[in-house]
């Protein structure tokens, strides 16, 4: 669930800066882009997801850069460009082109990122709603990812002890349905009955070595399992442990953010 085009390779888009310079001194008398120039804007963007999925956000920026100034109104180019301000830290930037596609072509791509930036900004019950909406998805493996977010904010938001917290989040599991073995062993943890151990197993048994698909998984793992240990084990210097192994390897996974946050503010 993590990342946009999971499986996409990088990018090898030959450089057009000449064919893009035209377009944008096209815009300066167009009002709207031409079809050439729109395909020209998609490869800008397709470079820019390319440097966005290896987690290179630095190197993403200009190309969206570019073509924002001749198709600003593109909606991949304002979906990627969100995306790349989530990972850079711009969370109010993100925040407002989310917005902006609520209702668009690109919303279905992405209801799940934005779910996520509201939790990053710190809007709990927004985010808690936006998953509840989600966790009805007839795409099984969405709606699983839904329900363990509920978990993880159920947990984060707790004012009580431990002990009561652990209580409320196996009474909260019953009759939550997984897509599959890691997330069936996500609320085996937050049922108080599982390990962070297994969660990792239950990845390396399901998901191809070395592959984008077991890195965004252990990317999940590690937020998940880690906030289970932090909020409700109370056990912030192992759950910081957690974050830090698996956080060089976690890319463009759009649990990357929350992790680095809950390393800066434990």
């Amino acid at each position: 669930m993590g990342i946009a085009d999971a499986e996409a390779p990088v990018t090898t888009v030959k450089p057009i800066a000449q064919d893009a310079a035209g377009c944008e001194a096209a815009a300066k008398t167009q009002p709207k882009p031409s079809a050439a120039c729109l395909a020209i804007a998609e490869q800008l963007v397709e470079e820019a997801h390319g440097y966005y999925a290896a987690g290179d956000d630095g190197a993403a920026q200009p190309f969206l850069d570019h073509a924002s100034r001749f198709a600003p109104r593109d909606l991949r180019l304002s979906f990627e460009q969100a995306l790349v301000d989530d990972a850079s830290g711009r969370y109010l930037e993100a925040r407002k082109r989310f917005d902006l596609l609520r209702g668009t072509a690109m919303w279905r791509a992405a209801a799940v990122p934005s779910a996520v930036n509201l939790a990053l900004l710190g809007r709990f019950e927004d985010a808690r709603a936006a998953f509840a909406a989600l966790s009805g998805s007839a795409d099984t493996a969405e709606a699983g990812y839904a329900q363990l977010w509920q978990l993880w904010l159920d947990a984060r938001t707790w004012q009580g002890d431990a002990a009561a917290l652990r209580e409320k989040l196996a009474r909260n599991t019953v009759g939550l349905r997984a897509d599959d073995a890691p997330q069936q062993a996500l609320l085996n943890l937050f049922a108080g009955q599982g390990s962070v151990e297994a969660v990792f197993a239950a990845i390396e048994a399901s998901t191809p070595e070395n592959s984008l698909r077991r890195r965004d998984a252990r990317t999940e793992a590690a937020f998940f399992a880690g906030g289970y240990v932090q909020y409700a084990l109370r056990d912030t210097a192992a759950a910081q442990r957690l974050y830090l192994r698996e956080l060089p390897q976690s890319a463009a996974s759009v649990e990357r953010p929350m992790i680095q946050q809950s390393l800066r503010s434990p």
